[in-house]
């Protein structure tokens, strides 16, 4: 067994096809070559232009036919060539001044001291106005809560605060009738202005102000119309004119809120001009006031002995009857009475215009 298991008698696998084994070996020991493979691509793309050029006659010719045939696609098959724009080299007809290496010259206008003030402190309210080291504040009749918002913030710019403990405006939300406001900049100082209606009227306060000096420690004070700044006098001025000419504008209608608060709590009844007018022009009657033929204002019997008020002051029946139409305006009915209900009054309140 020994002799038939060395190796050179295994002739079957030593032997069998040792050529082709080796060519296959060296076949793939074998360095490709790189040139051959760009050869390749250098072949077919000579080939490629070769055949165009052949074939750019032919296609020119092609063309020209289909142009002839079909001029609507000259512009596709034939397009202009644009002519590109000559360009001359550019020449620096003066030389620039060119700075030094370690100089540059730089030309700022420096405003004045005051002007510096001017544009940094700039209010954002016509209601607040920045003179020296002062802040100068203002409250008119036509001030409104926006306005005391921002003056709020325009005292918070520096340090200081504003507040308003009090403020009452018309019952038609048109001006302020009465306002306490402080300017200050500690709880424990300041100063304060008050404006206030005292015979309990309805009309525009007068305008108030006042001024504080900016920093921890400093200055105030409070101001009327006469000694205010000019820019503040302007604006309280205009205000004051605004505010009087809306209360004449409503004056009867305040007058009417005025006498029928200052009676007490009940119930009322209004009758205006044109309801006059038209329940008379119907033919109709009412159980309170009427008109006549003459055109005056005529109560019912029913109500002969309420207690009459022309204009919120003392009249009588005779009296208001000799109000034409034409002076009429309103004419209130009102009943009030106690706690208990017991003790009724009974009132009529003509208002004329």
């Amino acid at each position: 067994m020994k002799i038939f298991t060395s190796p050179e008698h295994f002739t079957f696998t030593n032997h069998f096809n040792q050529s082709l084994l080796k060519n296959r070996i060296a076949m793939m020991n074998k360095r490709k070559s790189n040139w051959k493979a760009f050869g390749k691509y250098g072949l077919f793309i000579a080939s490629i232009w070769v055949c165009a050029a052949f074939t750019k006659p032919y296609r020119t010719k092609v063309a020209a036919q289909i142009v002839e045939k079909v001029p609507e696609l000259k512009l596709v098959l034939q397009p202009e060539i644009i002519e590109k724009p000559a360009l001359n080299d550019f020449v620096l007809e003066k030389p620039l001044n060119q700075p030094s290496k370690d100089s540059l010259q730089v030309t700022v206008n420096m405003p004045s001291s005051a002007e510096v003030d001017t544009q940094k402190l700039v209010s954002s309210t016509k209601y607040v106005f920045y003179e020296g080291n002062y802040l100068h504040w203002l409250i008119t009749p036509k001030t409104t809560l926006e306005d005391l918002v921002d003056m709020k913030k325009e005292f918070a710019k520096h340090n200081l605060f504003f507040s308003v403990s009090e403020l009452k405006l018309d019952p038609l939300n048109l001006f302020i009738t009465g306002v306490t406001a402080k300017g200050y900049r500690s709880e424990n100082s300041g100063c304060m202005i008050g404006a206030h209606i005292t015979d309990n009227s309805i009309e525009p306060i007068p305008s108030r102000g006042g001024y504080i000096s900016f920093g921890q420690q400093g200055s105030c004070g409070t101001t009327v119309k006469a000694n205010m700044r000019v820019a503040l006098k302007e604006v309280a001025e205009q205000d004051e004119k605004a505010a009087q000419e809306e209360w004449k504008k409503n004056s009867i209608k305040y007058l009417e809120v005025q006498i029928t608060n200052s009676l007490g709590s009940g119930g009322s009844s209004t009758y205006l001009k044109q309801s006059l007018i038209d329940t008379k022009a119907l033919g109709a009657t009412t159980q309170r006031i009427n008109l006549t033929n003459n055109g005056l204002i005529a109560i019912a019997e029913a109500h002969k002995n309420d207690i009459v008020l022309l204009n919120g002051k003392p009249s009588t029946i005779e009296e208001i009857e000799k109000v034409t139409i034409q002076n009429f305006n309103s004419a209130i009915f009102k009943e009030t009475w106690e706690k208990d209900k017991n003790q009724r009054k009974n009132y009529i309140l003509i208002f004329t215009e």
